[in-house]
């Protein structure tokens, strides 16, 4: 299993692994049959009980149309889910996996339109790892072919981001020895785009990836020189991608890293992520001014041990939300979620859902200031179960999901 939250694994290792919890088996359900259903005032919910799940990301094309996407976890298998609000309730709506693979997971999810909609992530057969990119045309989901990088045992995609119909980037690396990984897709297939890794560097990661303009993206991760983890921030001016130095507040020997980007065309772009040094973690998140990259204060829960923030979204008309996690001294791990506000950061309460000894958000879309979804998961001591909640302009709340 891997494990999202790279200080987790800092804790005996700087080697930075991605990804996840338990998670359940889903049912298909179609969007027509869903708005259907809807239509005639009918609950849809999946058709047969699930183990475990968990949404690892999601995206709005508005109101009555946000995707989320994550994987589902029965018996021995994991399952990539994705599941759809239209307005009034969600639900679970099954992809298609290549014929053949052993687990898939879907970590990404990108949003042009309501019939042009990506999702990364990656699947296993056996011990390979294999990039996995599928695409909703409105109707269904199909899975598309993304190069694997010759020479490697693997590839995984964990971000992916839309400036245009024809012009996507998904973001990830590349297995065993860690190595940046960028495909873009131009309208017409995927394609593997010239990465660089830091001078140095054992192995690199990117998480997040973000972009404004066929001249301006941003890609997001962690460097590792064996000793130290530190930031790494690679931007695209339509030609290359390369290497911007960015701020590392952990210091020699600690593991920094960003787990997310917002490069929007109204302003300069955004990075979020976590430091982990000696016995805690802190949120850590890094504003590009036009120049250079400079951190940005961004407040921890008072008393706990550990926080981080791994996904970021614009609000129309100004402002972010930053989602995440803190961990207190009783290794208890709670939802986070902040908000900048023009000058500051600002911690928000978010709700958890009853009986969960652990609950973590790790994907946030804004429809507008007072619509925004985030998504993430919940234990309870025997299972890992999907959970959404929803800011109204003036709180967060439980909204149920299908897990």
């Amino acid at each position: 299993m891997r494990v999202r939250r790279a200080w987790l694994t800092a804790l005996a290792s700087a080697v930075l692994v991605s990804s996840a919890v338990l998670v359940s088996t889903a049912v298909l359900v179609s969007t027509a049959s869903v708005n259907a259903a809807e239509a005639a005032g009918a609950l849809v919910s999946p058709a047969a009980a699930a183990h475990t799940g968990s949404l690892d990301a999601v995206a709005a094309v508005s109101a009555s149309d946000v995707w989320a996407v994550g994987f589902s976890y029965h018996g021995a298998t994991y399952t990539a889910m994705t599941e759809h609000w239209t307005g009034h309730r969600w639900a679970v709506v099954v992809p298609p996996v290549p014929a053949g693979v052993t687990d898939s997971y879907l970590y990404a999810v990108t949003a042009v339109s309501a019939s042009d909609v990506w999702a990364t992530g990656y699947t296993t057969t056996g011990t390979v790892a294999s990039p996995l990119t599928e695409y909703w045309d409105g109707t269904q989901w199909s899975v598309v072919t993304a190069p694997v990088p010759a020479g490697v045992s693997g590839a995984d995609l964990y971000a992916v981001d839309a400036v245009s119909a024809s012009d996507v980037w998904a973001t990830g690396y590349t297995e065993p020895a860690a190595s940046t990984l960028i495909e873009h897709w131009d309208g017409t297939q995927w394609s593997i785009v010239p990465s660089p890794d830091p001078s140095g560097a054992v192995s690199s990661w990117l998480y997040g990836v973000s972009g404004s303009s066929a001249t301006d993206a941003w890609a997001t991760g962690a460097w590792s020189d064996g000793l130290t983890t530190a930031t790494l921030t690679e931007h695209w001016d339509g030609t290359q991608w390369s290497v911007v130095p960015s701020p590392s507040p952990g210091g020699t020997g600690a593991v920094t890293a960003l787990e997310a980007v917002h490069d929007g065309p109204s302003g300069p772009a955004w990075a979020a992520g976590y430091r982990y040094a000696g016995s805690a973690a802190r949120t850590v998140t890094e504003h590009w001014n036009g120049q250079r990259w400079k951190v940005v204060a961004s407040p921890n829960p008072a008393g706990v041990q550990a926080a981080s923030l791994v996904s970021l979204a614009p609000v129309p008309g100004g402002g972010l939300w930053a989602a995440g996690d803190s961990t207190n001294a009783n290794s208890v791990t709670r939802t986070v979620a902040e908000h900048w506000t023009g000058q500051a950061w600002q911690l928000t309460p978010t709700p958890n859902p009853h009986g969960s000894s652990d609950a973590s958000l790790t994907g946030v879309a804004a429809v507008s200031g007072h619509n925004v979804w985030a998504v993430g998961y919940s234990w309870n001591g025997s299972a890992t179960h999907a959970i959404a909640e929803h800011w109204t302009g003036h709180a967060w709340k439980l909204v149920t999901v299908p897990s």
